[in-house]
C-alpha cells in the first residue's frame, strides 16, 4: 500500500520497520497505514465518526480509542480534541461553574463547522489561528477519507445487491 500526502511523498510500508510516518501539510507527523499488529490505522478510527455529527461523548470516545492503540504522537491535537470532548466540558462546569453544554453531552453538532466559526472568530479579533487551523486541516482530512470509506463502489453496490435479493 501507498501512503501520500498533499505535501509528501509517496511512503511505502517497510517489512521490519512497522507502520510509516507521513509528513502532513502542517509538518506534523501522523501513522499512515495500518499496525502490523492488528490494531486500527489513525484513519480507521477516525473512519467511524462522523465529525460533522459528533457529541462531545463520541469525541472522548474517538480521542480514547486514538490512545488506546498507541495512535499519540500529536499530542497538541488530541489536546484540542479533549477540549470538546465531555470530560473537559464537565470539568469547566464542575471547577469554575462554565456552561459549556447543557447537562447532555450527547447532543450532536458539526465538529468542523465550529473549528471555522472558531478560526472567523479569531481572525477578526486579531487572535493566533494557527494551531485550530491545522486541526481542521487534519480533521477535514480524516473526515474526507471517511466519505470515501462509506461510498459504496459500483462492485460493492452489485454484490449488496445480489446480497438483498437472495435474502428477499
Amino acid at each position: 500500500m501507498q501512503i501520500t500526502s498533499s505535501t509528501a511523498h509517496p511512503v511505502s510500508p517497510s517489512v521490519d520497520t512497522g507502520p510509516q510516518r507521513v509528513e502532513t501539510e502542517a509538518g506534523r507527523f501522523a501513522l499512515a497505514v495500518a499496525e502490523p499488529d492488528g490494531r486500527p490505522s489513525v484513519e480507521d478510527i477516525f473512519a467511524k465518526y462522523d465529525l460533522n455529527n459528533i457529541s462531545p461523548r463520541e469525541i472522548d470516545q474517538l480521542v480514547d480509542e486514538l490512545r488506546d492503540n498507541g495512535h499519540t504522537d500529536d499530542v497538541e491535537m488530541i489536546m484540542m480534541l479533549e477540549t470538546r470532548g465531555e470530560r473537559f466540558m464537565r470539568h469547566l462546569r464542575e471547577s469554575v461553574g462554565v456552561e459549556a453544554v447543557a447537562n447532555d453531552y450527547t447532543t450532536k453538532f458539526d465538529l468542523i463547522g465550529s473549528i471555522k466559526t472558531q478560526i472567523q472568530f479569531a481572525r477578526a479579533h486579531g487572535d493566533p489561528t494557527e494551531a485550530s487551523e491545522e486541526l481542521l486541516a487534519m480533521l477535514e482530512r480524516y473526515d474526507a477519507q471517511r466519505d470515501t470509506q462509506l461510498r459504496p463502489s459500483a462492485g460493492n453496490a452489485s454484490a449488496e445487491n445480489m446480497v438483498r435479493a437472495a435474502l428477499v
